[in-house]
């Protein structure tokens, strides 16, 4: 249980830290047009 646990957690760490990439990204895109 403890383990399947760990391994969710990896998952969505992983998926928060694309998201986190893409929005700083974006955020790097909207300075370079202003």
């Amino acid at each position: 249980m403890n383990r399947k646990m760990n391994l969710q957690t990896g998952k969505d760490m992983e998926i928060m830290g694309r998201g986190a990439i893409k929005f700083k990204a974006g955020e790097t895109l909207k300075e370079a047009i202003h």
